[in-house]
């Protein structure tokens, strides 16, 4: 599998990265749900109602009251007539409708507060889902090229194997025809059996790589990586240009961005505690007998409360400062993280290329000693090292190509850039191959 199809099968499986992407479609959806807010509401009421009324009417008192009102109070009901209480009882149900309007004219800014408290948890939910992919995809470079390294590494071991099962055949050869002492073979016997040792310990950590990997793409079969280790001979950018893409673009600076963002909201809440608040209503009954309606606007301020507001004013503040002073450490931080992973990734470029030299070194020990066991100036034993230092040396470059990978993929992602590491694999002109 290639790299990038293995990117492909990873954005499309991670359980963390479809966990961070339903967070985020559950914040974004709940910005959309207030984005109306403060508009007018309208509610259409039903009731149904059913009434027992049992009382007792002071005919005496009605009368008094319904003369005097008549007569603009010339007139008197005489003292001696006395009217008999009269008793009413009714029961029945009434139905009623009605459409009710409330429009809140001023909230002191709590609405708007409200709403961008709501936005600024969606830019944080925005931020964390950049961050778990950047985690994501640190971890798919990690083990495809961990898996690939170890892939590398059991090749040359199998090599190894194979030339000193070669040299361990010339070995009893030439203690067959007594050229050489049994010491000599029996050294040759024991290079033969550690060998063995490490090509299939080397084996078993190839599968065990390859697993890993599997599982991080939750794949059901078998996985072998085909793109392979890579150095680019070019050298990096300048490291202020790594610093400054950084400080632009880093998932973490936008998380405290939002938390700020949140902060500010809050103070915009709590200041409104201090504000009155209008709301203009209307009400209007709907029965086909009744038309009765009314309108008006409220107006409420509250005076005190059992809530401590200049409290939770100095906290919001205190919650502002905060996110301030976490966005500079975070800055200065992220600035120290770029450049020390810009640094591994030049020491790494370095210490891949200068191991050439080794190589080379190793390749004309090898030769050396082939040509010296054939004009007996050196033993089977020197030649089975000279392979073995041969076999070390171009694992000790692989391994310093994967170390140059990881280091590369830890500054992009410390620069917020993690999606340009294919741009980097794609541009480099050294390859280890399998």
């Amino acid at each position: 599998m290639s790299f990038s199809a293995a990117q492909s099968m990873l954005f499309n499986y991670s359980w963390q990265l479809a966990a961070a992407q339903a967070d985020l479609e559950s914040k974004t959806a709940r910005q959309e749900a207030v984005a109306h807010l403060g508009a007018p509401t309208v509610i259409l009421a039903a009731d149904s109602i059913h009434y027992n009324l049992d009382a007792e009417v002071n005919l005496n008192k009605t009368a008094r009251t319904a003369i005097e009102n008549i007569s603009g109070g010339s007139l008197h009901l005489p003292s001696a007539i006395q009217l008999p209480n009269t008793e009413i009882r009714r029961k029945g149900n009434a139905q009623t409708v009605n459409a009710l309007v409330a429009w809140p004219i001023y909230t002191g800014g709590k609405i708007t507060a409200t709403k961008d408290f709501i936005a600024a948890q969606t830019d944080e939910a925005a931020a964390d889902m950049r961050s778990t992919n950047s985690m994501v995809y640190t971890e798919l470079v990690s083990r495809y090229f961990g898996a690939q390294l170890a892939q590398k590494a059991a090749s040359l071991r199998q090599e190894a194997l194979q030339a000193i099962m070669n040299h361990d055949h010339t070995a009893q050869r030439m203690l067959e025809e007594g050229m050489i002492a049994r010491v000599e073979r029996l050294q040759a016997k024991v290079a033969l059996e550690e060998a063995k040792r490490d090509a299939e310990h080397a084996i078993n950590q190839a599968k065990t790589a390859n697993i890993a990997l599997q599982r991080l793409l939750q794949s059901e079969q078998a996985l072998s990586p085909t793109t392979p280790l890579f150095v680019s001979q070019r050298t990096l950018a300048p490291l202020q240009e790594f610093i400054d893409i950084a400080l632009a673009n880093h998932p973490g600076l936008a998380k405290v961005a939002a938390k700020k963002e949140q902060a500010e909201a809050l103070h915009k809440a709590d200041e409104s505690l201090w504000k009155p608040g209008v709301t203009a209503f209307a009400q209007q009954q709907l029965d086909s007998n009744q038309k009765n309606r009314m309108a008006g606007v409220s107006v409420h301020w509250t005076l005190w409360s059992p809530l401590d507001r200049r409290s939770a004013n100095r906290s919001a503040l205190a919650k502002i400062q905060q996110a301030e002073y976490s966005d500079q450490q975070a800055r200065e931080d992220i600035s120290v993280l770029v450049e020390m992973n810009w640094r591994a990734v030049q020491d790494a470029r370095q210490a891949y290329f200068a191991l050439d030299a080794n190589i080379e070194l190793a390749n004309e020990f090898l030769r050396l000693r082939q040509a010296g066991l054939r004009e007996g100036t050196s033993t089977v034993s020197d030649l089975i090292d000279a392979q073995v230092s041969l076999q070390k040396v171009h694992t000790e470059q692989a391994q310093a190509a994967n170390i140059y990978i990881q280091a590369l993929i830890q500054l992009l992602t410390s620069a917020g850039v993690p999606d340009q590491f294919e741009t980097y694999l794609n541009a480099a002109h050294t390859q280890v191959k399998s």
